[in-house]
This record gives C-alpha cells, structure tokens and sequence, in this order.
C-alpha cells in the first residue's frame, strides 16, 4: 500500500506533499518448524530420543511483521518461551506442542509433534542395557578426548567435556 499525505492551511492552500510512505499489511501468521537433534531413531513409525536430545524450533515469517515470540510446552504442561535448543526430561511417550506470533499479533495454529523418550543412565555407555567390562572399555578407547555433543555413544559419563579416569570409576561403580 502507498500513503500519500496533503496538508491545507486555514486558508485553504495546498502544501504539496512532501513524500509518500509505503506499508504492508501482515495478515499471515509465521510458519514453525520443529527439528530433532541427536540421538534420535525411528522405531515402529515412532521418534525415540534421549533426554539429552536436543530439539530446535526455526521459524518463517516470510515479508511479515516479524517474529515477536515462540514457545513451546511439554504435554498439558504451561507454555514457555522458546530460547535455544531443549531437552525433554521425562521418560516415555511424549507430546511437544509448539507455536509463534509475529509482530503484527498473528498466532500460528499450535503444531504437535509426537516422541518417545529414553533416559539412559550415563554409565550405560554402550546403551546395551547393561553396565558391564564393554562400557569400560569404550571409554578405554576414547580415553583423553573430548565427545562431540549429541554423539551416539557417549563415554564422557560425568559430562565434564572429557574422558578420563573419573569417567571409568563411574562405571566401575555400577
């Protein structure tokens, strides 16, 4: 849309325009989309997850207003803002529901999306179920490295960005 103004004075002179102003009007609401992190697998047409895995909300508003909030919540759970990459904390069959607004006060339909989470115990390394000498010996072999984030195995079980002797009396423990 284009505005242009004109003014009169009392005596009903014209003073000519001194520019136009363009406006859009936003009407659509943004578009989210909700992504997995690592570890995740596919089981019987099922997402299954760790507690540790991250989820990531990106969101589109096109030529719109701009995003003005995003949040998500977990079941019945309250909303809360979305302010980086989170974790669901809770074992079994789980239900993230996530949304936005722009600027403008449009509000996206709430998505859902379904999951089922596995809280492993970190000694677990191996994630057979058991804690047994094969835990030890994976973080054996990683033994002084630093785990990417989000790595299948992880055999940095007391999560202090390291594997070291700290990590195998953990297991030894269990």
């Amino acid at each position: 849309h284009t505005w242009l103004g004109r003014a009169f004075d009392p005596a009903g002179n014209v003073i000519p325009s001194k520019g136009e102003w363009r406006f859009s009007i936003d009407s659509a609401s943004p578009k989210s989309t909700l992504t997995v992190g690592k570890p995740s697998r596919v089981v019987d047409n099922l997402i299954h997850v760790e507690d540790t895995t991250p989820f990531t909300i990106n969101v589109d508003d096109g030529d719109g207003s701009g995003i003005a909030l995003t949040e998500y919540k977990i079941d019945d759970g309250d909303w809360r803002p979305y302010l980086g990459p989170f974790t669901v904390p809770l074992d079994g069959h789980r239900l993230i529901s996530y949304r936005s607004t722009d600027k403008a006060g449009n509000v996206e339909d709430a998505k859902t999306f379904a999951v089922f989470v596995e809280i492993q115990a970190p000694w677990d390394v191996n994630r057979d179920g058991r804690v047994d000498i094969f835990d030890l010996i994976v973080v054996a072999q990683h033994f002084g490295s630093s785990p990417a984030p989000g790595d299948a195995l992880n055999p940095d079980v007391n999560r202090d960005g390291k594997v070291d002797l700290f990590d195998l009396i953990l297991i030894s423990r269990h």
